[in-house]
């Protein structure tokens, strides 16, 4: 073999170990890009692992906040519910122990018609009862509707009957049949009159 020979494939040999060598560079090169992938996505994971956990006890804490508030919410119902009937019971209780008296007297009025009274002792009598038992209901907060001259008001009357009426306009009350009352400024029972045409 001649010199130029032996050079050449001294050459050669020289290019496969370079591309040998670039060859084993790249393949550490793209085992080592692998690595730092994997090492990026464990990284991404465990981040996201963080934040689902984080996630996960906001959720926790605002469900329990949510059932408090609903709980409190629920007493504070049933409170409300509780303190309006022992309000209403104590007014009623009230009332009652006012109108005790009445009976009272009613039985007094009774017992006296049996006995010797004359009957217009008996009509005073009752009088005064009636006279102590509107007190009450007027201290309660119960008033009369006036229905009588008062222009006809289907919030406040009940018309029963319309008549002709020389004395009175269209539309006035000329009769009541049946009283109307208010309780605390609410219609309770509408005034049934009679209407001028």
């Amino acid at each position: 073999m001649s010199a130029k020979t032996k050079d050449k494939s001294a050459g050669e040999d020289s290019e496969i170990k370079i591309n040998i060598e670039k060859a084993g560079a790249g393949s550490e090169n793209a085992a080592d890009d692998s690595k730092s992938k994997d090492t990026k996505e464990k990284v991404k994971a465990k981040k996201d692992s963080k934040k689902k956990d984080k996630y996960k006890e906001e959720l926790k804490a605002q469900k329990e906040k949510y059932m408090r508030l609903l709980a409190e919410y629920d007493n504070y119902r049933k409170r409300s519910s509780r303190e309006i009937h022992d309000i209403l019971c104590t007014a009623n209780e009230n009332l009652v122990k006012e109108i005790l008296p009445i009976f009272d007297n009613l039985d007094l009025a009774t017992e006296h018609r049996e006995k010797t009274t004359t009957l217009e002792e008996y009509v005073k009598g009752i009088a005064l009862i009636e006279d102590q038992l509107r007190d009450i209901l007027l201290r309660a907060g119960l008033k009369h509707i006036e229905a009588v001259g008062q222009p006809f008001d289907p919030n406040l009357h009940e018309a029963i009957l319309q008549m002709e009426s020389e004395d009175h306009d269209s539309g006035i009350v000329i009769n009541e049949t049946q009283k109307g009352y208010l309780f605390s400024e609410k219609v309770i029972r509408h005034s049934k009159v009679i209407v001028s045409k």
